[in-house]
């Protein structure tokens, strides 16, 4: 009997792992169900076997509920890290089109003027020297004043007088012009009464045809507030200027929203280098501006109307 015994709490034994589980049948469940009503041997054992068990398989859910809370925590805050960029990407984008369109708007009314006077200075690499072009406007008058300063001191200054403005189907303007030039204070040669065309305008050059192309270009560019030749500006950089020279960057000058000047400057004197500049007056033109030189002093006349 008592080996039987034995022999049967082996068997028990056995197939307690099984019954804990769930994977044996129920004539086998009640087989062990019976012996352990019997055996305080075997139902210790079922006991302690039992917990070992239960905290055998608690711990791996422990580690995967921890796992999934931190992987849960660290996507919570990525999200809020992209909300953040993505916000501040918005603000800046607005601040940027709040700028450029301020700017657009305040230089489209100047560029409209018919009183103005603008100066130009930048290197002309192909005199290799300086060259200040000066541009004044009355009405349907213009000026142009261009003088070029080269690396060997030579000093060439070229004047137009334009009257009798027309503009063409292109919206170019048309005048009949004077035109008087002067080397090294030696006034060598005057054209009288040809036709040419003189555009040196104010320019809104941050104009954009549509709400579209001003995001596309706000997002793209760059802009901090500075100080340029002594006026308040913003230096605009990566927008989609007409100019060849938009590589280099734009100073604006916060009044007019008008572009005084181009590209990282450098002070040599009164004159800018490595850059052009831009300087504008506005109704301070007058009738005296056009006073012409006697043509009859100059080296060589020529009138287009007798040619």
């Amino acid at each position: 009997m008592k080996m039987k015994e034995k022999k049967d709490c082996k068997i028990v034994q056995d197939l307690l792992p099984n019954y804990i589980d769930n994977l044996t049948n129920e004539e086998t469940n009640a087989y062990i169900e019976k012996h352990l009503e019997e055996c305080e041997e075997c139902k210790t054992i079922y006991e302690n076997m039992k917990k070992e068990l239960k905290i055998g398989t608690e711990k791996p859910d422990k580690r995967e509920i921890n796992f999934f809370k931190k992987y849960r925590n660290k996507l919570r805050i990525l999200r809020i890290i992209l909300l953040v960029i993505f916000m501040i990407f918005v603000l800046d984008s607005c601040r940027k089109i709040i700028i450029i369109s301020d700017l657009s708007n305040k230089a489209e009314q100047y560029a409209k003027s018919s009183n103005y006077h603008k100066i130009s200075i930048y290197w002309d690499y192909e005199n290799e020297g300086f060259t200040k072009v000066e541009v004044y406007r009355l009405g349907d008058k213009i000026k142009n004043s261009t003088t070029q300063l080269s690396t060997d001191f030579t000093n060439k200054i070229i004047t137009a007088f334009g009257r009798d403005r027309k503009i063409d189907a292109q919206n170019i303007e048309h005048y009949i012009t004077n035109i008087y030039e002067e080397e090294n204070g030696k006034k060598t040669k005057a054209i009288l009464n040809t036709e040419s065309t003189i555009t040196n305008r104010p320019e809104n050059i941050l104009k954009t045809e549509n709400w579209w192309e001003l995001l596309i270009h706000a997002i793209c560019a760059n802009i901090r507030e500075t100080n340029y030749n002594g006026e308040k500006c913003y230096y605009i950089a990566n927008f989609d200027f007409s100019q060849d020279t938009n590589s280099y960057g734009m100073y604006v000058n916060k009044n007019t929203g008008l572009t005084v000047g181009f590209g990282q400057s450098k002070a040599v004197g009164e004159i800018i280098t490595g850059t052009q500049n831009y300087k504008y007056e506005f109704d301070t033109v007058t009738e005296e501006d056009f006073i012409e030189p006697d043509a009859s002093e100059y080296e060589k006349v020529s009138n287009a109307i007798n040619d």
